[in-house]
């Protein structure tokens, strides 16, 4: 699993170079690191780090290229735990009368990640879900397949139910198990702003998958986890990213 921790008004844009440029306000230095290839791993092939006037950081990955597999699939799912009211605009006052209205700050990075992920399915569409839903943010809202074009213009607004946990499990399995058990190539994309409720049993599910991997039983995937906030628990990201999965990466 890809794990990487940003802060918060995260802004994605992606270029038709297979470029994903991750950006935080302020102008870049002219100072760039890039990471070495040992810590850097598929679906990026690439991830200079360019240092900004402000302190904050803008990060520039490059995707590799994705062949053309048959039954390939895509999955973008989204946090829809109480901690990202602010992010889809709600800010949790009664009326606007007491507070400003917020932007929603979800809806331009769903819609680009998600007209992207749809270019590398076969069907020419990825699969969105809101998770940490509902009590205990067990629950799944899905918002269904879309293609490049809907994804560009669907609205993001707030789940039907915040959920009052972030457990990250459900919406894992929601896509390996529910919906694409079989399928010979797989990436899924997961964004989070908080700490995660049930690391102990995503440790032990990624590993079965891994163990399924290398048996030949399942075919490629690769979950994508991207933490973003001042919340994020970098050690929980740092702890699945170093999961050893028998020499598979």
């Amino acid at each position: 699993m890809v794990a990487a921790s940003r802060s918060n008004n995260l802004r994605v844009k992606v270029e038709r170079n297979e470029q994903i440029d991750r950006s935080i306000n302020g102008n870049a230095r002219e100072s760039m690191a890039q990471l070495p290839s040992t810590q850097v791993v598929e679906p990026f092939g690439e991830v200079n780090v360019l240092p900004q006037a402000d302190g904050s950081v803008n990060i520039r990955a490059t995707i590799l290229m994705v062949p053309n597999v048959e039954g390939a699939q895509t999955g973008l799912a989204i946090d829809g735990s109480a901690s990202m009211k602010d992010a889809f605009g709600g800010g949790g006052a009664v009326s606007a009368i007491f507070a400003p209205s917020m932007p929603n700050v979800v809806e331009p990075v769903a819609r680009t990640l998600a007209s992207y992920l749809a270019n590398f399915g076969s069907s020419g569409k990825t699969n969105v879900i809101y998770w940490a839903c509902g009590p205990g943010g067990t629950q799944i809202q899905e918002l269904g397949e879309l293609d490049a074009a809907a994804a560009k213009t669907k609205a993001f607004v707030a789940p039907k139910q915040y959920g009052t946990g972030t457990k990250l499990l459900p919406a894992i399995k929601y896509f390996t198990e529910t919906k694409y058990p079989n399928s010979p190539w797989c990436i899924f994309v997961v964004i989070t702003d908080g700490i995660i409720e049930d690391l102990t049993e995503i440790q032990q599910y990624t590993l079965e998958l891994g163990q399924q991997l290398a048996s030949g039983k399942r075919g490629f995937l690769k979950l994508v986890l991207i933490g973003v906030g001042a919340e994020v628990d970098e050690g929980q990201m740092e702890a699945l990213d170093d999961l050893d999965y028998g020499g598979l990466k």
